[in-house]
C-alpha cells in the first residue's frame, strides 16, 4: 500500500534502506546534488529506452517495451530516474508505477515524477491527451514525497 509523506520527513541518504520506489512529486523538493551525494546514479531514461527499442523491429517495439525498459537499467545500482515520459505512451501499455516497483526489486530507486499530485493520486498529462493517466497512490507499493 502506497504512502504520501511530506518532504521534511524523508532523508535522501536513508532512501537506500527503503526497498520501495520513492517518487519525488514536488519539483521544489528535488535536490539533485544530495541525491547524487547519496550514491544515486542519474538516469535519463528516454534516451536509453529509445535506443534499445530502435534496435527492435517496428512490430515488436510495443510488445517488448516493458521488458526492454527493465533490461536497460544497470543492475544492483541506486538509480535516480528522470526523463521517462515515453513510458506513458499508450502503445506500450505500461503501468509506470508497477514498473517502478519492478525496478526497485533490483535497484534502489528514486524517480522524479513528471506529472503532478492531486490529493491521493499521481497524474500524468491532461485529461484530453491520449497519454493521460491517474494512479491512486494507495493501490501501489510506493512512497511519494510531496
Amino acid at each position: 500500500m502506497g504512502e504520501i509523506i511530506s518532504s521534511n520527513k524523508i532523508d535522501i541518504y536513508k532512501c537506500k534502506e527503503i526497498k520501495l520506489p520513492v517518487v519525488l512529486c514536488n519539483p521544489q523538493t528535488v535536490d539533485e546534488a544530495a541525491i547524487a551525494d547519496a550514491g544515486y546514479r542519474r538516469c535519463a531514461f528516454n534516451l536509453l529506452l529509445a535506443a534499445a527499442l530502435a534496435s527492435l523491429p517496428n512490430g515488436e517495439r510495443a510488445k517488448k517495451a516493458q521488458e526492454t525498459a527493465l533490461s536497460v537499467l544497470p543492475k544492483q545500482e541506486a538509480v535516480y530516474l528522470v526523463d521517462y515520459e515515453m513510458l506513458f505512451d499508450p502503445r506500450y501499455e505500461i503501468d509506470v508505477l508497477k514498473l517502478f516497483y519492478e525496478i526497485s526489486r533490483r535497484n534502489r530507486l528514486i524517480a522524479k515524477w513528471c506529472g503532478r499530485i492531486e490529493g491521493q493520486a499521481l497524474v500524468y498529462a491532461e485529461p484530453d491527451c491520449p497519454d493521460y493517466i491517474q494512479y491512486r497512490v494507495m493501490d501501489y507499493d510506493i512512497i511519494c514525497v510531496n
